[in-house]
């Protein structure tokens, strides 16, 4: 028998012997306890069920690293094998006595995955993959669905303990989702989530705020079973869980595509906004006599027309920038569109309303990669550099550095003008956003 065999039969009678103890406690008293939220609870059984793990691998397996979510593992540097172990993983169902839970071990080597084991006890179904061998449920080989259009597809999703303080609450994509595909599903067990992509039973899933044992064995589950497995970008798998997209691959990049477009204005920096503008955006061509309302009259045009906002960036004192994006579904060409961006300066001089068209946002992000971050003073004293752009409407940024010491400046047209300085935090902080969304606007 292989090392891989050895591992992936004991990983299996751990799991096993795992769920046996969640069926026996499943709606019974239970002591219940809280963790980083009132929301993230934790039981005795999902205790018991990690130090029956942890205590069988200390036997068979010491030279092993554990990382489980209750915190019994042991770090073990250079360790080949890392086990990964989600214990119970729908605590807060199984407190409830709803019927979606199960136990989720991962084992990587070297860092890569390398096995996944997930058991459902109460069902029974016991899902199980080897990079390389395939994804199986009860020894049977399963492949996700052919379904290619995401307007057929059954889609899951889940919600973050930190939800109800954190604006990235994840219910914008929702929103996006609940318009667009078939019907969405929450079921509270991210590693069910990914069993049922691999298994055909959903097309797609994606969560934001995940760990990295609630993914361990899923994620493999879903790239063995022919699916596809990345972050929002979709340029590599997703390992830490900040950012899951999961799918039968042929629907992925129309959930990126959705995503990025509700991300836009994480991507903008938005801010709690004033009163509504009643103000006509520039349109997406970026014509001035392009309003937002006459292209939204235009037959076939929206579906689904929302604004997305984001805590503010800081800039002085407390005068803080705030951005917001339109963004527009279009059914004719099955994809979400970016109508435009209203900036706002909100401050002590009250506050001051910007429209930007989507070139001018091509080119303040343009201009902020450009601009100096920290400067070395004697360098600077050596020569001097300005760097300007001002848009039509009278957003501009300017850096200046020589002799005197170096000055980067947001400058708000008006009577008085504004002048502002930016901070090497918030100037990082522009640069990231603004060329995040720049190419998802213009290299999508």
């Amino acid at each position: 028998m292989s090392e891989s065999e050895t591992l992936l039969s004991l990983a299996i009678e751990l799991a096993r012997r795992a769920g046996a103890l969640q069926r026996e406690r499943y709606e019974t008293p239970l002591e219940i306890g809280t963790k980083s939220a009132p929301v993230d609870l934790v039981t005795e059984v999902d205790k018991a069920c990690e130090a029956l793990i942890v205590a069988a691998l200390a036997t068979q397996r010491p030279h092993d690293a554990i990382l489980a979510e209750e915190g019994g593992g042991r770090d073990r540097e250079g360790a080949t094998w890392r086990w990964v172990i989600d214990p119970l993983d729908g605590t807060t169902n199984y407190a409830h006595g709803y019927p979606r839970f199960c136990v989720s071990i991962g084992i990587e080597r070297e860092g890569e995955r390398a096995l996944g084991v997930v058991y459902d006890p109460l069902m029974d179904e016991l899902y199980h993959a080897v990079r390389g061998a395939g994804a199986f449920r009860n020894g049977k080989a399963i492949r996700v669905s052919p379904e290619p259009e995401l307007g057929r597809s059954l889609l899951a999703t889940g919600f973050a303990y930190d939800r109800r303080e954190s604006e990235v609450d994840n219910l914008d994509h929702f929103g996006a989702f609940l318009k667009r595909a078939r019907a969405l599903r929450r079921d509270g067990s991210a590693a069910l989530d990914l069993c049922y992509v691999a298994s055909g039973r959903l097309e797609g899933y994606w969560e934001l705020k995940l760990q990295r044992w609630d993914i361990a064995a899923g994620a493999l589950l879903v790239d063995e079973a022919g699916g596809r497995f990345s972050d929002f970008t979709g340029s590599g798998p997703a390992s830490s869980g900040r950012q899951v997209v999961a799918s039968n691959g042929r629907i992925h990049d129309a959930m990126l595509a959705l995503l990025r477009g509700a991300a836009c204005a994480l991507l903008l920096l938005a801010a709690t906004a004033q009163a509504q503008d009643a103000t006509p955006l520039v349109g997406p061509t970026g014509s001035a006599a392009t309003s937002l309302e006459s292209y939204l009259e235009q037959p076939g045009r929206l579906l689904v027309e929302r604004r997305h906002a984001l805590p503010a960036i800081a800039l002085e004192g407390e005068t803080r920038l705030v951005l917001e994006a339109i963004i527009a579904y279009e059914p004719a060409r099955e994809q979400e569109r970016v109508l435009g961006v209203r900036a706002r300066l909100r401050g002590a001089g009250g506050v001051r309303t910007i429209h930007l068209d989507l070139h001018e946002v091509e080119d303040l992000a343009r201009t902020l990669a450009a601009l100096p971050g920290v400067v070395d003073v004697e360098r600077a004293q050596q020569a001097t550099v300005e760097i300007r752009y001002t848009t039509r409407d009278g957003l501009g940024i300017a850096a200046t550095t020589g002799a005197a010491p170096s000055r980067r400046l947001l400058r708000v047209a008006g009577s008085p003008p504004v002048e502002l300085a930016l901070s090497d935090a918030a100037l990082e902080e522009l640069r990231t956003q603004l060329d995040a969304c720049r190419r998802y606007l213009f290299e999508k």
